[in-house]
């Protein structure tokens, strides 16, 4: 069956064609300069200094022009395209922010992202340089495919030849298909049920299990499956789920940043029928 597995905790995450490979990142502190502000909402005047006087209507547009380090404030709304980041900055999501895949996305053209052999690269953002130090706070990545697509080269965010990305109050989400059967899941036998299961640390114990379970549970379409009558260390090893066959992209992202919130929590493993037995 299909899986992305989301990783929580210290470990930064690079999403890599719907799967999750760790990344470490911690930023130097040094001097800062002045911090760029990008509003999609907002004419830009030139200044720079607030949402309502945005230097930048595009956060691609701010990268390419920050210096080193800088931070980069981002307000709220949805913008609508690619990230090829290759410097040290730190992206601040002011409100609800997100980066959304083009409907036609571009392929990558940054150094690190070559593939020999492959399909084009086409991915929602990419980190790329050796000791590059990157921050994503409180961004949403949404980086569903073309539902014609059916290529394991793309990606939601890759990071690559050395950098490194801090990951932090953020969620990943819709990496992969963007629904309908056509593109992959044409070969697929779906039958139409999705769900998450979360994954604890080590030693966890059930009280803290049931806790996570019920903490989380008030999220709109996310709905905790039942759990096992007795309940001992290999019963509840898997245990906690949430049906999700209605949640939206926003209701998935609730439920990761709510589990984000418990250190028993390892990650989460979004899963469907469409690909059982595969």
């Amino acid at each position: 069956m299909r899986r992305i597995t989301v990783l929580f905790g210290a470990a930064a995450v690079a999403l890599l064609a719907g799967g999750l490979a760790p990344a470490v990142a911690q930023a130097a502190t040094a001097a800062s300069p002045p911090a760029l502000w990008v509003s999609s909402a907002t004419t830009v005047t030139g200044n720079g200094t607030s949402c309502a006087d945005p230097g930048f209507n595009a956060i691609q547009s701010a990268i390419t022009a920050a210096p080193a380090g800088a931070t980069i404030n981002v307000c709220a709304g949805t913008y609508t395209e690619q990230l090829q980041i290759a410097r040290s900055v730190t992206i601040d999501g002011l409100g609800n922010v997100i980066v959304q895949l083009p409907s036609s996305p571009a392929t990558s053209t940054a150094a690190c992202d070559n593939v020999s052999g492959a399909g084009p690269d086409q991915d929602g953002i990419v980190i790329c340089g050796k000791n590059k130090s990157v921050t994503l706070d409180n961004i949403v990545v949404d980086a569903a495919w073309a539902t014609t697509v059916c290529n394991d080269n793309l990606y939601g965010i890759l990071i690559g030849g050395g950098a490194t990305l801090s990951f932090t109050d953020s969620a990943i989400i819709a990496a992969g298909l963007a629904g309908g059967l056509v593109g992959c899941a044409k070969f697929d036998a779906a039958l139409g049920q999705q769900w998450v299961t979360v994954d604890f640390q080590p030693t966890v114990s059930i009280a803290t299990m049931i806790k996570v379970r019920a903490a989380c549970s008030h999220i709109p379409n996310v709905v905790p499956e039942a759990l096992p009558r007795k309940r001992n260390v290999v019963t509840m090893s898997g245990a906690v789920t949430y049906q999700t066959n209605n949640a939206s992209d926003a209701n998935l992202a609730q439920l990761q940043l709510c589990l984000q919130r418990f250190p028993s929590v390892a990650g989460m493993d979004p899963e469907d029928s469409g690909a059982a037995g595969s």
